[in-house]
């Protein structure tokens, strides 16, 4: 009997460890298993932060040409759109046509060429430069010999008052002008002489007639011819007055009819493409021995040769162009507006200028005044500056500013990505990018507003964020972060 309680003792004892061991069991169990729950959550959670962030080197960003920008305000447009076309600019365009007729000796430039003003596109033999040389140089003679006999009738006229002043002045010794006197105005010479002897002679009678030596008849005598010298120099005087004044008329005439058709022939000189310095050089006679009939053909400013139509032999008139010369520092984008929109175009406004895949700023600078009866469109220009890559011709596309509006925060729509049926900007941290979800607002054809999502001053990714959209993609699919 005792020892069946000594056995039910131990029996109870074992029973009670056990289940004691397995409480403890099952405890250690559950906080193990909820231990590893919370876990597993925060793994997710952790997980799903990692899927919106991508990391990105700074030598990634610089290969895959990423480009960073601040996030900021700006202006959304209103615009009007247009097509048109890229037309040289008129204004710096040339076509060379010679004024004279010839035969072309040698071509100097080519198609394609560029060339500085005045330098020289073909030498060209002309009769008609020939001929116009040789009357700039008679011309140049004629008018050297006009002005030469100017000259003379001005000295003489000269000589002629400077000798009455001396007359009037009571001196009689014409001696240092008395042979230019006796070449030129003889007669009013020897009318002087007879005067100064008849004042002579009539001294002398007079100082006899007081003296009672001669007779009364004797000194009136004298007194005559006195009367009749005095008479005849008051004649010569006014008659050659008058005389030198007409013929000092007549050479001015003649000297300003002569500089007319000199001036006339350097003129036609100019006319026909001859510079200052060949003009020059025919004035001073230099270079005479010279084929005059040899001339050249210059370029009118600098430009490119974008025709070309002589070649060496070929006869040249001044109905045919033989060069075209474009500086092709702008173009005019031409585009045609509809009728409907006159009143909103206007001369000044912007346009951005879409050509080939690169837009050009630009403004309105000329309206059309009449409308296409066909299409009903007006021609509306503007000029673009200076690109190597530009060829007129080309389609573009006109995107007219009617109106701006203002926008808190404003990034590119190119930038903005759609990423699972939410709209995100990748915003970019020290060395990772982050995809933000943005409610979206107004937009333009290029920019568009960003109600919340991001804040003013973040750096985000303005180009290039489809490679950041591929490396979130690659994540979420659980191949990892290469970057």
């Amino acid at each position: 009997m005792k020892n069946i309680k000594v056995l039910l003792i131990l029996l109870i004892a074992i029973l009670s460890y056990n289940n004691i061991a397995n409480n403890d069991h099952n405890h250690e169990k559950k906080e193990r298993h909820d231990s590893h729950e919370g876990h597993d959550h925060a793994s997710k959670k952790e997980d799903h932060e990692d899927e919106k962030k991508a990391k990105f080197s700074k030598k990634d960003i610089e290969e895959l040409q990423i480009k960073v920008d601040i996030i900021k305000s700006g202006y959304l447009l209103k615009t009007l759109e247009y097509s048109g076309e890229l037309q040289l600019n008129e204004n710096h365009l040339v076509h060379i046509n010679p004024r004279f007729s010839g035969f072309v000796r040698t071509v100097e430039k080519k198609l394609g060429d560029y060339v500085n003003k005045g330098e020289v596109l073909a030498l060209i033999d002309s009769l008609e430069i020939g001929e116009a040389r040789l009357n700039f140089i008679e011309m140049k003679r004629s008018f050297e010999l006009a002005n030469q006999d100017l000259l003379r009738i001005q000295k003489l006229r000269q000589t002629f008052y400077s000798s009455l002043k001396r007359i009037d002045s009571g001196k009689s010794d014409l001696s240092e002008k008395g042979d230019s006197l006796n070449q030129a105005i003889g007669d009013f010479y020897k009318s002087f002489s007879r005067l100064s002897l008849a004042r002579k002679t009539w001294k002398r009678e007079n100082k006899l007639f007081q003296e009672k030596v001669n007779s009364e008849e004797s000194f009136l005598a004298a007194q005559s011819k006195l009367e009749e010298a005095q008479a005849d120099f008051s004649f010569q005087k006014d008659q050659q007055k008058y005389e030198i004044e007409r013929e000092l008329l007549q050479k001015q005439r003649f000297l300003q009819l002569i500089n007319i058709k000199y001036q006339s022939a350097r003129n036609k000189l100019i006319l026909f493409g001859l510079n200052d310095l060949e003009i020059a050089q025919l004035r001073k006679g230099e270079n005479l021995s010279k084929d005059l009939t040899l001339t050249s053909l210059r370029a009118p400013f600098n430009g490119y040769i974008i025709e070309k139509h002589l070649v060496v032999g070929e006869r040249i008139t001044p109905d045919i162009s033989v060069y075209t010369i474009a500086d092709l520092s702008d173009y005019w984008a031409l585009f045609q507006v509809y009728s409907s929109d006159t009143r909103k175009v206007k001369l000044g406004q912007k346009v951005e200028i879409e050509i080939a895949g690169k837009t050009y700023n630009a403004n309105i600078d000329y309206i059309g005044k009449t409308i296409n009866e066909e299409t009903r469109s007006f021609d509306v220009r503007a000029v673009i500056s200076k690109d190597r890559d530009l060829k007129a011709g080309l389609f573009l596309q006109a995107k007219v500013i009617t109106d701006t509006i203002f926008v808190k925060i404003m990034v590119p729509k190119t930038s903005v990505f759609e990423m699972d049926g939410q709209s995100v900007v990748f915003v970019k941290h020290e060395d990772f990018f982050e995809a933000k979800v943005v409610r979206t607002g107004k937009k333009d054809y290029k920019n568009i507003e960003v109600l919340s999502g991001l804040k003013e001053n973040e750096n985000y990714a303005k180009e290039g964020g489809f490679h950041i959209k591929a490396e979130l993609m690659k994540g979420s699919l659980g191949d990892g972060h290469n970057h």
